[in-house]
C-alpha cells in the first residue's frame, strides 16, 4: 500500500483552496484526487513557495 504523500509546507494551503474549487465546480472525483497527486509530487518537487515559480518561454 503506498504512502500518503503530502504537499510542501509553502503550498498546503495554495493547493487545498483550489482543490476546493474544483470540488465546487462539481469535478469527479477522480479528477481532484489526480491533481492533488500531481500538484503534491509537484511542490515536493519544487519546494518553497508556487508563487516563486515562472514559466519558462
Amino acid at each position: 500500500m503506498p504512502t500518503k504523500q503530502y504537499p510542501a509546507p509553502g503550498w498546503r494551503d495554495y493547493i487545498a483552496q483550489w482543490l476546493d474549487s474544483l470540488k465546487a465546480g462539481a469535478y469527479a472525483a477522480s479528477t481532484i484526487n489526480t491533481r492533488r497527486c500531481q500538484l503534491t509530487a509537484i511542490s515536493q518537487a519544487l519546494g518553497g513557495s508556487p508563487l516563486d515559480v515562472e514559466a519558462v518561454t
